[in-house]
Parts: structure tokens; sequence; C-alpha cells
């Protein structure tokens, strides 16, 4: 069925919990809305998926509420699938990516994996920020970087975002959006990054991982200190 999306207040009831709005940006790649021209911002990502996993598509010009199956949690795949995959875009990709997920985790940074591996480092200001989402597809996604920088008071994520840019070719920060957690990199003019890019300067990567793990961990220190 389709609807007139009318006001965001109309739409801040009781269903809100069952729907995930999603909208396609620029190269019409569904994505889940933050606050880029979605109707509906359901409070928790996860607790949308739970309801009755319906999802808002986009058709000819016009949002559209299509119902699937109540089903489990969003689908995850397995390491093996994820790495034979990346290997068919790049057969030295599996390798060098576990050695550098090796590293990250010694840096405090946690490499999770259900469609993709997302590299999760604990925020101080409550819950983890995401510092890149390797696709097997072979490439990377830094989304959202910046979301706590302004509960932390200081510019954190968008520090991160432009020590990778400076290495990158052909990138750049893409922050015209009110909203810090719809800023994200763009390179040759996509959301995504190229794995091989991020692999060859897995060193200044790495480093500016690092840096934000570190600065992370002093916050929380000077909390703990502050609460005594």
């Amino acid at each position: 069925m389709t609807f007139d999306p009318g006001p965001a207040d109309r739409w801040r009831s009781a269903e809100l919990d069952a729907w995930l709005v999603v909208w396609p940006d620029r190269n019409d790649d569904l994505r889940p809305c933050y606050g880029r021209g979605s109707v509906l911002r359901p409070a928790s990502h996860s607790r949308a998926h739970r309801a009755d996993r319906a999802h808002h598509l986009y058709c000819g010009g016009s949002p559209k509420v299509e119902k699937v199956d109540a089903g489990g949690p969003a689908q995850s795949v397995s390491e093996k699938e994820f790495f034979d995959q990346l290997a068919q875009v790049n057969p030295s990709f599996p390798d060098a990516l576990r050695s550098f997920f090796d590293q990250c985790k010694a840096n405090g940074c946690g490499p999770e994996l259900r469609r993709q591996f997302s590299l999760y480092v604990d925020s101080p200001a409550g819950g983890r920020v995401n510092l890149g989402s390797v696709r097997k597809d072979g490439v990377v996604e830094v989304w959202g970087v910046s979301r706590q920088d302004g509960e932390l008071g200081e510019p954190i994520g968008r520090r991160y975002m432009q020590k990778l840019v400076d290495f990158l070719t052909d990138a750049r920060i893409k922050d015209d959006s009110e909203s810090a957690r719809n800023w994200h990199i763009r390179q040759h003019d996509r959301a995504t990054i190229s794995l091989d890019d991020m692999l060859r300067h897995r060193e200044a990567w790495l480093a500016a991982i690092k840096e934000v793990v570190d600065r992370f961990r002093q916050i929380e220190h000077s909390q703990d200190i502050t609460v005594r």
C-alpha cells in the first residue's frame, strides 16, 4: 500500500516500531534513513527489524510499504562465505584483511561480522561507533563516524575521516547534512571506498583507528576521575 507522507509527527505512534524506512542514495542503493529526508525515524534500527519487518521501498518517486515475513534479526553471513566471496574480487584480500583485523583487535577495535565486517569501538558517550564497514564485494563504507562529536565536545570522528581522506585518492568528506550521523567519505564521487586503497595504506588506517581508541579511553579515564 502507498501512503501520504504527511507531517513526521503523524507517524510517531505505535506503528513506529513496525516499520523501517529506507531511501535510495544518488546511486540508488537502499540504505536506512537517519534524517536524510525520511518520514519515519525509528528510535532503534534493531527494534524496527524485530517488529513486522516491513520495509518502505522507493517506487516511482513515492515510498511504498511492503510487508515481509516476521523473521528474526537481520541475516548474517558466515566468515567463510564472506572471505570466499571477497577472494573472487581479489585473491590477496582475505589474508590481508585477516591480518588487518588482528591488528585492529590489538588496538582495541573489534571487527564484527553480520552481512559485512564493521569496525566497532566502545564510545565514552555510550554505545559503539563504527569506524568503517568492509563489504564482501571489496569496498569500504565510512559513514556516521561523527555522530557523537557534539556530545563528546570535540570532532573526533571528523578528524578520523579527514585522516583517511588525506591518504586516499579523489576522496572527500560529504558533510553538508545538518546531522553529523549522515556525514561520510566519498571516493570518486561514490559513497564507497576501494578496499585495495585502504589496505595499501593500512598502517595509516590503523594509526587513525588507534588515535580514536586512545582518545576515547582518555575521555573515559577523565570521566572516572570526575566521578570519584
